[in-house]
């Protein structure tokens, strides 16, 4: 009960992490400077689907 609003950070690349995953984040450098973005697995999914069924 106590863990039902918990937070965790996992550094993985194991695809079953990524599958279960609710939200990624990927940090990276690019000119010098550290950036960060954040992917919702679900909503990139249907957009991928959505994006391969309109030719």
């Amino acid at each position: 009960d106590r863990t039902k609003n918990a937070q965790f950070i996992i550094i993985s690349l194991r695809n079953n992490m990524f599958e279960l995953a609710d939200r990624l984040i990927g940090i990276y450098k690019t000119h010098n400077q550290t950036k960060s973005i954040s992917i919702n697995p679900n909503a990139a999914a249907q957009l991928t689907t959505t994006i391969r069924a309109d030719p």
